[in-house]
């Protein structure tokens, strides 16, 4: 009897240095914090992505975040007097400007419109770019929504816009021509004059022209 109760208090105090040990090696080591629930540029790379392959699966183009454009607009968002329902829209194309080094003007913006017109030309010359731009904001919607719906018109807009296409090359004359693409985005918050949080969401989009083979 007295043997039993000495291995049961063996086993007891083995125990507890067990979990003492386990709790000194989870202080402080925990490798897999639990994700942000904070949404990022990176989500709406994701779903304008999905939406431009289910509309026109045949156009090659690259989606992507732009590290000058997101340091450019935080800071712009940081900045309190730049309150969505004031910010006047040539403030953000501003900022478009400085950070692309181009000269964006109102109807540069493709928002709401197709681009296979602009992009399939007939008159570039091997070596030329067009750059469009659009901003999606619509007040006091959730992040999710403002998404779909910048998604929905950059799909609509690139449509019917392809890669490869007659053109008539203004040195060469009438040649194969091709355009590669590149899409920017960045989204971000303000608060409006209420506070509220407003999303939205900016697209910059690189259209180069050569010629097949060159």
């Amino acid at each position: 009897m007295k043997l039993k109760k000495i291995a049961s208090l063996a086993l007891a105090g083995i125990m507890a240095v067990s979990m003492l040990t386990a709790c000194g090696e989870g202080t402080g080591n925990n490798t897999n914090p639990p994700a942000s629930s904070e949404q990022t540029t990176s989500d709406v790379v994701s779903v304008v992505k999905d939406a431009i392959a289910r509309e026109n699966a045949g156009l090659t183009i690259t989606v992507a975040e732009n590290s000058t454009l997101n340091a450019a607009m935080d800071k712009f968002n940081a900045n309190p007097s730049n309150v969505i329902v004031n910010v006047k829209y040539e403030d953000i194309v501003d900022v478009l400007n400085d950070v692309f080094g181009q000269s964006f003007k109102k109807t540069d913006s493709f928002a709401g419109t197709t681009l296979d017109k602009v992009l399939n030309s007939n008159t570039l010359e091997s070596g030329d770019k067009t750059w469009k731009y659009a901003v999606y904001t619509n007040g006091k919607i959730t992040a999710d929504a403002c998404r779909t719906m910048a998604a929905n018109d950059l799909a609509s807009a690139l449509k019917d816009v392809t890669n490869v296409f007659d053109g008539m090359d203004k040195k060469s004359g009438d040649t194969v021509m091709n355009n590669s693409y590149t899409l920017y985005l960045y989204e971000g918050t303000v608060q409006d004059a209420n506070e509220n949080t407003v999303p939205y969401i900016i697209a910059v989009l690189k259209a180069e022209t050569n010629k097949v083979g060159a």
